[in-house]
């Protein structure tokens, strides 16, 4: 079992949760996947529910996707790093992924969803993802450079559904890229 935890990009808004990336590993991966991902959540939310949502069940793996929502809120990088660490030493015997958090797009975003520095934000974003590349405890799965990949040539509506939040085509393209790292 694959336990996913994190924020509403995991839970797959605005999608249904069989269209989030979680729910494709499951459903064309065949990966035994459990998502846990709750809508607005931030990593200090995500480590206080982890012993209950993740220890507890006693995953095989568990992939960790959180830090959104802190940057929106002015966060910085380091502050959910230290997070993320907190949740790896409790997940003892459980192999973890961290994902690389999945980048705004900034005037999509500004317009659609609540007010923020997106551009603030997404600087946070890639030096958490720089900080993660390099981890040593946990591997790495930088779905954000395979989310630039996957929106090369297309417009910002066909990548996200509000300059957060991936399309379907999008989590469909998460899935794939996760299943070929943990396959």
């Amino acid at each position: 079992m694959i336990t996913v935890i994190g924020n509403s990009i995991v839970n797959g808004y605005p999608h249904r949760r069989s269209e989030s990336f979680t729910g494709i590993l499951r459903s064309e991966y065949g990966f035994d996947t459990v998502n846990k991902g709750v809508n607005g959540d931030t990593v200090s939310g995500v480590l206080e529910r982890f012993e209950k949502d993740v220890v507890s069940k006693k995953p095989s793996s568990c992939i960790i996707l959180s830090g959104t929502n802190d940057f929106i809120q002015g966060r910085t990088a380091g502050y959910v790093y230290g997070m993320l660490c907190e949740m790896k030493a409790k997940a003892e015997g459980i192999k973890v992924y961290f994902l690389t958090p999945v980048l705004t797009e900034p005037e999509m975003a500004a317009k659609l969803w609540v007010p923020a520095d997106y551009k603030s934000v997404n600087k946070e974003m890639i030096i958490l993802a720089d900080i993660l590349r390099e981890e040593e405890t946990a591997e790495c799965i930088d779905i954000q450079t395979a989310l630039l990949e996957f929106g090369k040539g297309k417009s910002p509506e066909e990548v996200y559904v509000d300059g957060i939040h991936p399309s379907k085509e999008a989590h469909r393209a998460i899935a794939e890229y996760i299943a070929g790292r943990i396959g």
